[in-house]
């Protein structure tokens, strides 16, 4: 690798456009890549639809956070951000991160039925974007008087 980088001398240089030392990739001038590193436009956040515990709280006293499921208005919803996507979408492609709760890959799976499989390069489950936790705040008697009915 030594002798690799002192035969190409003074054509080592570090690009202006991504800071990184190129040999093969700079142009003449030495000043911009020939590679194209793309950076992303923007960041596009959406919120889970409608879930059963927006519909119902005491869903909370027999299951998880992270179980509750949407509700079927939440999955309209979902649907309609998801041809809202697609539309701001174009021809652009995008990473797709979600949470790990139920609700929300549920949320995800209907957008993307709207949006063209070739503009999803990767969907990834991501834990570190999941909702606080600082634990369960329920009255324990009314969780246990449910768990009896």
């Amino acid at each position: 690798m030594l002798r690799m980088l002192q035969s190409f001398g003074n054509r080592l240089r570090m690009c202006k456009c991504c800071r990184r030392r190129s040999i093969s990739t700079l142009q003449n001038d030495g000043d911009k890549c020939q590679k194209n590193y793309q950076r992303w436009h923007r960041i596009i956040l959406c919120r889970h639809g409608l879930s059963l515990g927006n519909v119902d709280p005491n869903v909370y006293t027999h299951t998880a956070d992270w179980r509750i499921p949407l509700h079927e208005k939440g999955r309209e919803q979902a649907k309609a951000a998801g041809k809202r996507l697609a539309k701001l979408l174009g021809d652009e492609h995008c990473f797709i991160y979600h949470s790990p709760y139920v609700r929300t890959r549920q949320t995800m799976e209907e957008m993307i039925s709207q949006v063209p499989p070739s503009s999803i390069l990767n969907i990834r489950s991501e834990p570190r974007i999941v909702e606080q936790q600082f634990g369960n705040f329920q009255n324990f008697e009314e969780v246990q008087n449910s768990r009896d009915e």
